[in-house]
């Protein structure tokens, strides 16, 4: 028998017997087996390859940041305040706005509604360096979030939470927050430390840290979707075209109301992707510590798309970007040629007129002789 998706599948067994006076006797059985999620070579090789390549990268943009203009940002917190709000005053209600108006399931409402609790990821980090954000106030927006997570996440679960959770109780995995929180200031602090010791470091990861953040991005795009993609076969095409739906929200809401607060342009692109971008693997440890099987491989899912399809619009707008730049430029340079071609025009004319005024003097000259 071959089952094709996960979760509770009926296996019926029929045994027919035949005696030798011709009579025979039937029996049936049906059995509900609980089908998990595979153990590959390829899952382990990702869950390995992550983690580490996390910590590299943060440590790498630790040496971007300055404690000066750190300190800066801490002693005027606007932007961090307005970050905060866009986290934990947006992003549920907007988890919740969705599950009524596309009908969720009440497994995939309270696994969106996970997400919309969880604190920003370290990957806002990333596409902030991509988007010439200010990385000073992700990091520090990052920390922030994190650190409110122990008692912002447990408030809303036990408060607006009661709407999904009647029958299931949501198990906070403070060890996981910690883990979190401390993967944002170990490697960071490290990253600051190289910078202080070995200046010249941060010249260096300047240069790198693009081009490194669009493979590693591309790379883990390309390698969550072969390692997780028979999840996608447990998903209704609705839930998987409306999930995305709460990070382009946090995007677009969290940028505008940085907007309405008079922010400065880096500080309200680095807010919109704080805010859209949601730590989704401490979605993954709450909705596999807190379900029974097989809802909490069922209830993966919508995390999963969540996490699959946050970046696709952040793509498009890099290439889109990108493309603008090159275009100014281009435009930059005929005008730079355009001008030095004019001077060269004036440089011939008075040389023309030069000769013709050395010429009228050696006829006057040439005249008097005469």
């Amino acid at each position: 028998m071959k089952v094709k998706t996960m979760g509770l599948a009926n296996l019926t067994l029929h045994l027919d017997i035949f005696y030798d006076d011709d009579t025979s006797l039937s029996r049936s059985w049906s059995l509900n087996v609980l089908v998990m999620q595979p153990k590959r070579l390829i899952d382990r090789s990702f869950f390995f390859i992550v983690p580490f390549v996390v910590i590299c990268t943060s440590i790498l943009m630790g040496t971007l940041l300055d404690t000066t203009l750190i300190a800066g940002i801490l002693k005027k917190p606007k932007s961090v305040i307005v970050g905060f709000v866009a986290q934990y005053g947006l992003m549920p209600f907007l988890a919740i706005a969705i599950t009524k108006i596309f009908h969720y399931t009440p497994l995939n409402s309270l696994s969106l509604f996970v997400i919309g609790c969880c604190p920003g990821s370290g990957a806002s980090n990333q596409w902030t360096v991509l988007f010439d954000g200010d990385v000073n106030l992700s990091a520090i927006m990052s920390f922030v979030s994190t650190t409110a997570s122990f008692v912002m996440m447990p408030l809303y679960f036990y408060t607006i939470g009661r709407l999904f959770t009647d029958e299931l109780s949501i198990k906070v995995p403070f060890l996981g927050l910690a883990r979190s929180l401390a993967l944002v200031i170990i490697p960071y602090s490290i990253g600051i430390a190289i910078s202080h010791f070995y200046p010249k470091s941060r010249l260096v990861v300047k240069k790198i840290m693009k081009p490194m953040m669009i493979f590693l991005l591309l790379f883990f795009l390309t390698f969550s979707l072969v390692v997780n993609w028979y999840l996608f076969k447990m998903l209704d095409l609705s839930t998987a075209l409306s999930a995305p739906l709460l990070p382009f929200s946090g995007f677009i809401l969290g940028a505008t109301l940085a907007w309405i607060c008079r922010v400065e342009w880096a500080h309200v692109k680095t807010v919109g992707i704080e805010a859209g971008i949601q730590n989704v693997s401490i979605a993954f440890m709450i909705i596999m510590h807190s379900f029974p099987q097989p809802y909490a491989t069922e209830g993966i899912v919508v995390p999963m798309v969540v996490a699959l399809l946050t970046t696709p619009p952040f793509w498009i707008i890099l290439i889109v970007r990108k493309q603008i730049k090159k275009y100014r430029q281009l435009q930059q340079r005929g005008k730079k040629s355009n001008i030095h071609g004019d001077v060269i025009v004036i440089d011939d004319k008075s040389s023309l007129n030069n000769e013709k005024n050395h010429k009228k003097e050696d006829d006057v000259e040439t005249m008097q002789q005469l």
